[in-house]
């Protein structure tokens, strides 16, 4: 039951995007979206995901 796995480590990328792809392969529902877009959010934060501003991405 993925409502009582707690967070990867902090910094570990791998690990949350490890949990990332988890939450992806789980049965749609508003929890697991919610859940989805907090790892999505974390990754970004601590590098995981390069994020462009608008002017590079123009």
């Amino acid at each position: 039951m993925s409502a009582l796995r707690p967070d990867p480590d902090l910094f570990d990328v791998a690990a949350w995007q490890q949990r990332l792809d988890e939450l992806r392969a789980e049965q749609p529902s508003s929890l697991r979206d919610a859940k989805i877009e907090y790892a999505e959010a974390h990754i970004r934060a601590i590098g995981g995901i390069p994020e462009k501003s608008a002017p590079e991405a123009a």
